[in-house]
């Protein structure tokens, strides 16, 4: 999953609502014990002050543009040939629970953005925090895996590692709706 959407998590970061690019393979969930954190480089090559917006190109040459929203302040001090550090954090299950009564397959997601004001250039964090309800159709409770049947069939791999989470894993069931709360972050600071 890391920075598959470079783009699009730059985009939101600046602002803009993506929405990510369905895949037919299971997205992978993990616990909070084994969590992923991916970072890659990027360099400015332009900037066009009128339009907002940051001509990027990424480590293996690819070239991709980016509209600064007004969630970033310092934008006038983006140069080219800045480097732009972008971290991402896979997903973190916060809850496993069974929904509400008449709560159906789908997928809610919030969104919190938030910049640092002290950098000397742009920096900031955007947080997901995804509400996801889908059917089980795989589980294995020693392992505490799940795999989920989400909105358009898509298939999600949940994996708890927290002993709570272990614990309500085994108490579902193939078949069952269930409710994973996850969260999820990208950071991106503009250098020198």
């Amino acid at each position: 999953m890391a920075f598959k959407n470079m783009a699009a998590r730059l985009s939101m970061i600046a602002g803009a609502a993506v929405l990510s690019a369905v895949s037919a393979f299971a997205q992978p969930i993990v616990g909070d014990a084994e969590v992923g954190v991916s970072q890659v480089k990027v360099s400015v090559i332009a900037v066009d002050a009128d339009t907002r917006q940051v001509v990027l190109k990424g480590p293996e040459g690819n070239i991709f543009t980016v509209k600064a929203g007004p969630a970033i302040k310092k934008f006038d001090e983006i140069k080219v040939g800045d480097t732009v550090t972008i971290t991402e954090t896979d997903a973190v299950i916060v809850d496993i629970a069974k929904p509400e009564a008449g709560v159906g397959v789908g997928i809610q997601v919030s969104q919190a953005v938030a910049t640092d004001p002290n950098s000397p250039k742009p920096a900031g964090a955007v947080v997901d925090t995804i509400r996801l309800t889908a059917e089980i159709v795989r589980l294995d409770p020693d392992d505490a895996t799940v795999t989920l049947k989400g909105p358009e069939g898509r298939l999600y791999l949940v994996q708890a590692k927290k002993p709570e989470h272990k614990e309500k894993v085994k108490g579902l069931k193939v078949g069952d709706l269930v409710q994973v709360t996850f969260n999820q972050s990208v950071a991106i600071a503009v250098t020198k």
